[in-house]
């Protein structure tokens, strides 16, 4: 991607200047680049169909009496200002950015004061919704039950000891051999799993000593999985053959499955489902401003 802007003077002559700052803030966003950066052509076109998006929502908004109502707060204004500016790359004056972007310091800031009040008008129908009510968190609890529900984990050690055909020890037979080697020790002493880990297993696990994690079922290798699920704590496992190698591992805890009291997340829900019907109204509400427009 070029730092070498290319410039269309007829186009940014004619360009409004809240639409050159939505040109910039939108590519910004989506590209982590200014618009004169852009070089791939689906990027230029996806920049312009989310400026024509946000372009007509905004107009919708700046429509609404919720908007005249507004005033934005000096310190407000000049945070996003510069949240704007340090987004700036290194070697870039201020002044040429502006430019090629068809701006100037006073119409950046207009715009930006712009678009900080239709944010506000947005936030204000928000914010008029009521309160979720417990009634209303717990019938949603109620109704889902495989979300308040906390799945079985175990931890799990494993040693493992690969096959590769370009080395004698790692061939099939030799592989299978030493493994089996490993885990008859395990079995007289399987407190002994952690330091066999760290000396036999060719997983950078065996630093950990042999230390996998903890896992629900279905995370791990279908033959790992299957076989974890069937041990009891600190129970020490066959010969397991992955497409990693062969594995022997060590159930090494199990934390039961459990049902989540509904009072430990009654708040978590009633602000998932605050949220829900904010942007819920909030999308109602632009879908009315935007008919209204269209009918005058």
């Amino acid at each position: 991607m070029s730092a070498e802007p290319r410039i269309n003077h007829k186009q940014l002559s004619s360009m409004d200047s809240y639409d050159a700052y939505l040109n910039l803030r939108t590519s910004l966003f989506h590209f982590g680049c200014f618009p004169f950066q852009l070089e791939d052509e689906s990027e230029m076109e996806t920049l312009a169909t989310e400026v024509l998006k946000q372009h007509t929502i905004n107009a919708s908004v700046r429509s609404s009496p919720e908007y005249s109502q507004i005033v934005v707060p000096e310190q407000e204004l000049e945070h996003a200002l510069q949240e704007i500016y340090e987004q700036i790359p290194a070697g870039l004056e201020l002044d040429d950015v502006l430019m090629q972007n068809g701006l100037t310091h006073l119409t950046l800031r207009d715009a930006v004061a712009l678009d900080l009040r239709v944010a506000s008008a947005l936030n204000h129908v928000a914010e008029q919704q009521p309160e979720v009510s417990d009634m209303d968190a717990e019938l949603f609890y109620r109704l889902h039950s495989e979300r308040r529900v906390v799945p079985e984990r175990r931890t799990v050690r494993h040693i493992l000891v690969t096959i590769n055909d370009q080395f004698a020890e790692n061939r099939r037979e030799a592989a299978l051999f030493r493994i089996r080697k490993v885990r008859r020790e395990l079995i007289k002493k399987p407190f002994k799993f952690e330091k066999f880990a760290r000396s036999t297993s060719e997983c950078p696990t065996a630093l950990e000593g042999g230390l996998l994690g903890t896992f629900t079922s279905g995370q791990l290798y279908p033959e790992i999985d299957e076989v974890l699920l069937g041990m009891v704590e600190g129970e020490i496992s066959e010969v397991v053959e992955s497409t990693l190698g062969f594995h022997v591992l060590k159930c090494e805890a199990i934390s039961p499955g459990r049902e989540i009291p509904f009072e430990d997340v009654r708040e978590k829900i009633k602000s998932a489902l605050r949220q829900r019907n904010q942007r819920d109204a909030q999308r109602r509400w632009l879908q009315q401003r935007m008919k209204s427009v269209a009918d005058n």
